[in-house]
């Protein structure tokens, strides 16, 4: 029972452990499971996140839902859409009736129709910016509500395009077509009744007109040099264009001027009543002469970055507000330019003003805006304020070549007196300024004031010289009068020449001479490197020429002697052969001729000793063919003597020509390959030697057919005479079956003569060397009869 209990026990105890593994295992993987679950989530919403970077979510449920557009500020009658195309247009003509505000960004196709767009009867302002659009569709419909179209950096190719709005949008005010790619305006944009126009920022060189009740216009950063604008505009903004010069008449109706990064050397003469606001920042003024100003509503005057500003003459108009002046090379203002009690904005940093207690009275009437960093501490000047000059240091100019300068006189009056100021070496007046007529006063006319014409320009307390050149640096004298006595100063101008050795590579002569010197010296190097290779490859290839044209006329006098020994060789063994040939022929036919006539003689005694005769006769044939044994054999030594001296000969020619043409390869330093070219050159059939050669070839053959023609008269003889009329004469002797073989013939049986085996296929046709044959036959039958 124990043992039962004992086991029960731990049966329980083993399934509440078993349940136990299970339950921990079951809750190990609801756990894995939901931090899985978790992790897809987070992931999701990271990609969604992500997504929502380039993309519109979609609109909230008080506007409805198209596809990457959105309500501003939850307002269903504002919308911003990106990444559309005319579908969407269509769904929001549809779902948005009631649309004032469309902004579209980034339009997903190359052609934009502004058709479409008039579906939206009550749009009143339409956006298209950051797209690239290749041709914009002209307005085919009215559109009365349209007031703000603005194409933002849409590239716009057709200009008519614009022209097509005045008819097409007839209440329209605005129009901007900044970043459009634009290159000019056409006089049609006339036409069209707008008050605001924007053009920046695009590649405009010429406006042919513009709309004659425009009132705001925008043409920043292009090209212009020159501007025709129409009497009503109000504001302009022409900045970052490369104007030096404009009409002052343009100015009359303007508020608001902006001419920031142009290139006006000065000031223009403004007589515009209704002005409020100049901005002339970012400029390369050398003087401002504000003394001739009629801006009476002026209300800001910005001259902000005008690193080359020397001089400002003239008072600040009374009814500025804000004057900005900074990063100037001034060091003084004129005592009263501060007059107006209206200013309550100064900004005059970032130029080393004079601390001197005389040069720095402009400023008591607005100290309290000045930096207290500018000049903290007033230095006691040692000259008389009312009337004298600063003699504790020499004063000196010193500017860049070509550059323009303004020497400042260096002395003061109080009252203001008489300005003059002359060239010291020759003694020359070149004007004088009074400041009480506010005049220059210009000298006589003379040889040398003409000379110096155009150089120098008296202003208000300066001297203008205009492209400084050697012949400038002089020294200048300023002379002061007023009422109290008169002061003058010496002013010296020289070169200045710190930025020769500047550390700005492109700014410093010094290195630009070292560059330079060294590229001319590399440059020179690189020429005599190219010289010297091109003179000694022009020397190695006219000594080359002349090396080969020496070697090709060796090469041809050595073949030319070649040929010459060949032929003398092949001459002088031919006649040898044919000597020896006819020899054996002549002794051949004195053999032939003796037997012939033995043999007559003995047949009229073969009748009556015929075995006598028949053996006398053997005998007789027997001798002729020994004669003709050795008489071949003889011809056949001579023949083989004279073939092996006219080989040794051969080679001994062919020794010396192939000893000679490896001489001059060594010689001249020139290859086989070049030597086998000149010498398939000389053997070339268009040589004219070969020609005559061949020509004269051909006509010995010619020569040799007409001596082996045939007589025509002897067609019709009987052989008979054919054979005694071609005894020897008619046709010539075929050639031997070898080139110095001699024929053979031996009698036959009958009595007859007839080739040797050895020539018997060369010769076994040929009657004309036993022309006799037929004649012995007959005698023969005719004793045997």
């Amino acid at each position: 029972m124990e043992s039962c209990r004992r086991s029960s026990k731990k049966s329980r105890e083993s399934g509440l452990s078993g349940f136990l593994t299970n339950l921990s295992f079951s809750s190990i993987i609801l756990s894995i499971a939901l931090l899985a679950s978790t992790f897809v989530e987070t992931e999701a919403n990271v990609l969604i996140d992500r997504s929502s970077e380039n993309e519109l979510p979609l609109g909230n449920s008080t506007c409805p839902q198209i596809l990457r557009c959105i309500c501003l500020n939850g307002d269903p009658s504002h919308l911003s859409c990106r990444y559309i195309t005319h579908n969407e247009i269509r769904e929001i003509s549809d779902f948005y009736p009631s649309l004032k505000s469309l902004e579209i960004d980034r339009w997903q196709e190359s052609t934009l129709n502004l058709t479409i767009f008039s579906t939206l009867k009550a749009l009143v302002d339409l956006t298209i910016k950051n797209s690239e659009i290749d041709k914009v569709s002209p307005i085919t419909q009215r559109w009365k509500s349209l007031k703000r179209l603005k194409l933002s950096g849409t590239r716009i190719l057709e200009h008519e395009v614009l022209c097509n709005l005045s008819t097409s949008i007839a209440n329209l005010n605005l129009l901007d077509v900044s970043r459009a790619g634009l290159t000019e305006i056409s006089t049609c944009l006339a036409k069209v009744k707008i008050d605001v126009l924007k053009m920046a920022n695009n590649r405009i060189s010429k406006i042919g007109a513009l709309p004659q009740a425009l009132l705001v216009l925008d043409a920043s950063n292009n090209q212009l040099t020159q501007l025709s604008l129409p009497q009503s505009l109000q504001r302009i903004d022409f900045s970052g264009n490369p104007m030096h010069k404009i009409d002052s008449q343009i100015f009359s109706k303007l508020r608001f001027i902006n001419m920031s990064n142009t290139n006006f050397p000065s000031l223009p003469m403004l007589q515009a009543p209704l002005l409020n606001e100049f901005y002339l920042d970012n400029n390369r003024l050398i003087h401002a002469d504000l003394s001739r100003w009629e801006t009476p509503q002026l209300r800001v005057l910005s001259l902000s970055k005008s690193p080359l500003l020397q001089l400002v003459y003239g008072k600040l108009p009374k009814a500025v507000r804000k004057f900005v002046l900074t990063e100037t090379k001034l060091s003084e203002m004129p005592r009263e330019f501060f007059t107006s009690g209206n200013l309550t904005t100064l900004n005059v940093s970032s130029t080393e003003w004079n601390c001197d207690q005389c040069s720095f009275k402009w400023a008591t009437p607005v100290r309290k805006m000045i930096d207290q960093k500018i000049c903290p501490q007033i230095v006691e000047s040692k000259s008389n304020c009312n009337l004298g000059c600063d003699q504790s240091e020499e004063k000196v100019f010193k500017v860049r070549y070509g550059e323009h300068v303004v020497l400042k006189c260096g002395c003061h009056s109080w009252p203001e007196g008489k300005v003059e100021w002359y060239l010291y070496r020759p003694r020359t007046l070149l004007g004088s300024f009074d400041p009480k007529s506010n005049r220059v006063q210009q000298p006589r006319i003379n040889e040398t004031i003409q000379q110096l014409q155009g150089k120098y320009r008296v202003l208000p307390n300066g001297l203008l010289i205009s492209a400084v050149d050697r012949s400038m640096l002089e020294r200048y004298v300023c002379v002061v009068r007023n009422e109290l006595g008169v002061t003058h100063q010496i002013v010296k101008l020289r070169m200045n020449y710190h930025h020769w050795y500047s550390l700005d590579v492109l700014d410093s002569i010094f290195w630009g001479s070292l560059i330079t010197s060294f590229l001319v010296c590399l440059l020179s190097f690189i020429l005599n490197v190219i010289w010297i290779l091109s003179r000694k490859s022009i020397l190695w290839w006219i000594k080359r020429a002349e090396r080969l044209s020496r070697v090709r006329k060796m090469v041809e006098a050595m073949e030319k002697y070649r040929s010459r020994q060949m032929e003398a060789l092949h001459e002088t063994y031919t006649k040898r052969v044919q000597n020896v040939r006819d020899n054996y022929h002549y002794q051949v036919e004195q053999l032939r001729q003796s037997y012939a006539s033995q043999a007559v003689k003995f047949r009229d005694f073969r009748d009556a000793k015929m075995e006598n005769v028949t053996s006398h006769l053997e005998s007789i044939r027997d001798n002729y063919n020994q004669q003709m044994q050795r008489v071949r054999e003889y011809g056949s030594r001579r023949a083989e003597q004279l073939w092996e001296s006219y080989e040794r000969q051969m080679n001994r020619m062919k020794m010396f020509s192939l000893q000679q043409r490896l001489k001059v390869m060594r010689q001249y330093k020139v290859k086989q390959r070049y030597v086998n070219k000149l010498l398939e050159s000389f053997q070339d059939s268009s040589n004219p030697e070969a020609i005559r050669k061949h020509e004269e070839e051909v006509r010995r053959a010619l020569e040799v057919l007409k001596e082996s023609n045939l007589d025509p008269s002897l067609e019709e003889v009987p052989s008979k005479e054919k054979k005694k009329k071609n005894n020897g004469e008619g046709k010539p002797l075929s050639r031997t079956s070898s080139y110095y073989s001699l024929p053979e013939f031996v009698l036959d049986e009958d009595g007859e003569l007839r080739p040797s085996t050895i020539t018997a296929l060369d010769f076994s046709n040929r009657e004309e060397f036993n022309p006799r044959n037929s004649e012995i036959k007959k005698n023969i039958n005719k004793k045997k009869g």
